[in-house]
């Protein structure tokens, strides 16, 4: 099964997952990744302001689609990989 969910709806996710945080030193946060849409966590390192590197280690549940506009930010690199 596919599921179609607004880009606002998505994050509001995380942001209900953001008090069961993990914060390690004053730059390192580990997030559960919301439970309805599958399990994992997502680790957030920030280095100084405007340069962040995160790391997801998660398992979906279905297909996920993400309906919204772009997000406005200059510069954002991606790698996907898969565990197969």
């Amino acid at each position: 099964m596919t599921i179609t969910i607004s880009h606002q709806a998505y994050w509001d996710l995380f942001t209900e997952v953001e008090s069961q945080s993990q914060k390690i030193g004053s730059f390192n946060t580990i997030y559960p990744y919301p439970s309805q849409l599958g399990q994992g966590f997502s680790r957030s390192l920030k280095w100084r302001s405007g340069i962040e590197l995160e790391i997801q280690n998660y398992q979906l549940r279905d297909n996920i689609i993400i309906t919204g506009q772009e997000r406005p930010h200059p510069v954002e690199i991606c790698f996907h990989m898969n565990q197969n």
